[in-house]
């Protein structure tokens, strides 16, 4: 017995459907990724216990930025104003605005007394001193 036409339209319509979804889930995964890499971060390490983090936060007001050390992650969180012009048609924005929140899982324990903060030239460096409980010891055998 021939399958009705009618049925093959149905099952056309449905696989058109579930592309249109998967592929919605898609960009909303890429925008989230996008978001979440903001701002971008390189993480040094210099040796003897001592990270320095590196964050380009051009145009931002440094005083709206927080960093916290909390459970062994270094968290960065801000807000980003927008330069936009009023009454203007934007013909091309590639800048990220809005708030934004970096949490880095750190690999050693930070002596908080130590870490400072700075800001130069539109980057944000972190230094982070690697607490002295935390810090190998040589064991002699005896």
């Amino acid at each position: 017995m021939p399958i009705p036409m009618i049925r093959f339209k149905e099952i056309d319509a449905l696989q058109n459907a579930m592309n249109q979804l998967f592929e919605r889930q898609r960009i909303n995964q890429l925008e989230n990724e996008v978001f979440s890499t903001y701002p971008y971060t390189n993480i040094f390490d210099k040796g003897n216990g001592e990270l320095e983090v590196r964050l380009p936060l051009p145009g931002i007001d440094i005083n709206s930025v927080d960093i916290t050390l909390v459970q062994g992650k270094l968290v960065i969180a801000g807000e980003r104003k927008s330069d936009r012009i009023e009454n203007a048609k934007s013909i091309r924005s590639e800048r990220e605005y809005g708030k934004f929140r970096k949490v880095i899982d750190l690999p050693i324990r930070i002596n908080h007394d130590l870490t400072k903060a700075s800001y130069a030239n539109g980057v944000l460096h972190i230094n982070l001193i690697q607490a002295e409980e935390d810090k190998p010891i040589k064991i002699n055998i005896s």
